[in-house]
């Protein structure tokens, strides 16, 4: 609404705010067929113009739509039932284009040797399970494959909504990820703060993620009572783990979803 109201050159006084207000109510009530697709919901909305923004009496729009008294407030609820679900879609809307995550750390430059690996990853993220972590000892490059799976072209595309990546390490905080994702999504400071303890922020998570097509990466946990917790997304994420430890990755994604990550054979390379 802020935003609508800005570029349409209201005054954030409360006229200001109103006429704002008014002219997306506007929008949202005016036929468009992309989204009403049934002339009972268009019924809906015409109701709802002249009662609220044409300023007609509740007998003149009765008399104009044939109905009876008691079905006029049947109708009318329902008509305001159907205003809720469209602002509800744009407040939506406006999270998605207004909160963003945060950008991707540097990526690796040569990942010579590891074609193979590249397109699994790649084929398991794309497919119906998207749950996989990677496992293996220090430094073989779990991090780089991660990073360089997220900046697929065919992974944006996928998951449209962004790239949430979460640094752990040993001294990592599953709790402070949660809240870094809550406030990227766009939940407020103060329901955040208020969240008792890891599940809460979880769920807080899950909610600020919701329908979102997001990829979750999280980097280098070591942790695998944490590795559930984090497991925030919904039907419509990805999920993506680095671990040195085997049982997290376990934890994790189960024996389906683990990948092991192997020393890179130096004669690959060349």
């Amino acid at each position: 609404m802020r935003r609508h109201r800005e570029r349409s050159g209201c005054s954030d006084a409360p006229e200001g705010r109103g006429l704002a207000l008014r002219e997306v109510l506007l929008a949202l009530l005016e036929p468009r067929s992309e989204e009403i697709r049934d002339p009972r919901e268009e019924r809906l909305a015409a109701l709802l113009r002249q009662r609220f923004l044409e300023r007609r009496s509740p007998e003149w729009v009765r008399e104009q739509l044939h109905l009876s008294r008691s079905s006029f407030f049947e109708e009318q609820r329902r008509a305001l039932d159907l205003l809720a679900d469209r602002l509800r879609r744009e407040g939506e809307l406006l999270r998605r284009e207004t909160h963003r995550p945060r950008p991707l750390p540097p990526g690796p430059e040569d990942l010579s040797g590891r074609e193979d690996l590249r397109r699994g990853i790649l084929r398991r993220l794309l497919g119906e399970r998207p749950l996989l972590a990677l496992w293996g000892l220090p430094g073989v490059g779990k991090t780089a494959l991660a990073l360089d799976a997220a900046r697929h072209p065919d992974l944006r595309e996928r998951y449209p909504d962004g790239i949430l990546w979460a640094p752990l390490g040993p001294e990592g905080s599953p709790s402070e990820v949660l809240q870094r994702w809550a406030s990227d999504l766009g939940l407020s400071p103060e329901r955040i703060r208020n969240a008792p303890d890891g599940e809460a922020l979880g769920a807080l998570a899950a909610e600020a993620l919701g329908n979102r097509r997001c990829l979750l990466v999280l980097d280098d946990l070591w942790d695998p009572l944490s590795a559930r917790l984090l497991r925030a997304g919904g039907k419509g994420c990805g999920h993506l783990l680095t671990t040195r430890l085997a049982e997290v990755a376990l934890e994790f994604a189960g024996p389906r979803g683990t990948l092991r990550v192997p020393e890179l054979d130096p004669r690959a390379s060349r």
